[in-house]
């Protein structure tokens, strides 16, 4: 503290670390320079040549930066709370995780710059449509569907006739069952662009999600008119088959996908749905472990392998797959309920109640739970609880209309009394 650098040029030195408060930076150039975690707080930068210096994690809150150039400059969780940015030159930068808290940005110039920060000033700096939709996507793929809005409708403002804006406020206000604005976006996109496959493609979605499969079919069959490679809208495609069962159709169109993007996790899984669902369980094993392959700690896709693993008598391999997805989440109801019949198969009663327990701590109209349970006592030759748990099962069954299994428990019941 206290030195005086005048005319000093300090291009690619590396200062990692240091703490350089109440320095006399006079004329010090720090072009290409390495500032990683040096302090700065309230230092007067003014006019300074920052271009492509990294100053990640850097403290320069309170500092003085105004026309200063700091294009191409690396600035990840810098805290720049209280920053004079006026007229800086922000281009290219990186400022992705940097506190911008009551920051001044008056005339700076942003084009090309990445940041995430949930809220910007409303100041009138420099920046196009694209990058106020990088900024909203950022924050879009952190489910901050609000603050992603925000910035779309910053980059309407800035070009009116972005159809890239409109699809991703629409997407954004989906996201937040805000369905008649998410539709209205759809349109305008369309509107402005006929032939934009984004814009079918997340209508038809939303369609999906209100259960309008004609209607989403169309849309999506529209999206791939407009880009025969969308494998998004394949996808689509094959859910609304499997929801229809028309299985077949499901694997055509998953496979399309998977044709035109080899590391779709969703598209093996539904793949896999139908070929399942047409006892076609290898087939389905195959793409369940695809799926688990291009997904991180995807839960249905471990649940779903554990019961291919289990229509084909693999109960150990199964229980393996349930216990991946449990472990994923703890409160997986299905997943504890599949598990307590793959133990069930192999002799394992007692474990088998526990996951039947687990699921009606959970699920207490879990019927089927109670069932498992009652056969599961009924092994252990503990007919009373047994008795009891199957009257549950009966009871919920009978709710529920479910004839079929109101006569199978009926049947094991009756065999109980012999």
């Amino acid at each position: 503290r206290g030195v005086i650098l005048d005319d000093v040029v300090l291009s690619g030195v590396n200062l990692t670390g240091a703490d350089i408060r109440g320095v006399d930076l006079r004329y010090v150039t720090f072009r290409d320079a390495t500032l990683n975690s040096v302090n700065l707080a309230n230092a007067n930068l003014r006019d300074f040549d920052l271009r492509n210096t990294s100053l990640q994690n850097a403290n320069l809150s309170g500092a003085n930066l105004r026309y200063a150039n700091l294009s191409g400059a690396k600035l990840q969780q810098a805290n720049l709370v209280n920053a004079r940015l006026d007229d800086v030159n922000l281009r290219y930068a990186n400022l992705i995780g940097a506190e911008l808290d009551s920051v001044s940005l008056r005339n700076a110039d942003l084009r090309g710059a990445n940041l995430d920060a949930k809220y910007i000033p409303n100041d009138n700096f420099i920046a196009e449509a694209s990058d106020f939709i990088k900024w909203g996507d950022n924050r879009y793929t952190k489910g901050d569907y609000r603050s992603a809005i925000a910035y779309y409708n910053r980059a309407i403002e800035t070009d009116s006739d972005s159809e890239e804006a409109y699809t991703s406020r629409g997407m954004a206000n989906m996201n937040l069952n805000n369905h008649q604005a998410a539709f209205e976006d759809f349109k305008e996109a369309l509107e402005i662009n006929p032939r934009y496959a984004l814009a079918y493609n997340y209508r038809a979605y939303l369609y999906l999600k209100q259960k309008e499969y004609q209607s989403a079919i169309s849309d999506f069959d529209r999206a791939i008119e407009f880009n025969p490679q969308y494998s998004h809208a394949y996808n689509g495609r094959a859910r609304i088959y499997i929801i229809q069962k028309d299985y077949s159709k499901a694997i055509e169109n998953a496979t399309k996908a998977i044709e035109f993007s080899s590391k779709y996790a969703q598209a093996y899984n539904n793949r896999g749905l139908g070929h399942y669902a047409l006892k076609n369980y290898q087939a389905a094993i195959q793409d369940y472990r695809k799926a688990i392959k291009h997904s991180y700690r995807w839960k249905e896709a471990y649940y779903n392998s554990g019961r291919a693993y289990y229509a084909i008598g693999e109960y150990k391999y199964a229980t393996k797959r349930f216990d991946k997805a449990i472990k994923i989440n703890r409160n997986y109801v299905d997943a504890y309920y599949y598990r307590s019949l793959a133990r069930f198969a192999r002799n394992k009663y007692e474990d088998a109640i526990k996951d039947c327990n687990r699921v009606i701590s959970r699920n207490p109209n879990y019927a089927a739970a109670y069932e498992n349970k009652g056969k599961s006592l009924l092994a252990l030759k503990n007919t009373l609880e047994a008795k009891k748990a199957l009257e549950q099962a009966l009871k919920i069954y009978t709710v529920n209309q479910d004839i079929p299994s109101v006569e199978r428990v009926k049947e094991v019941i009756a065999k109980m009394m012999f």
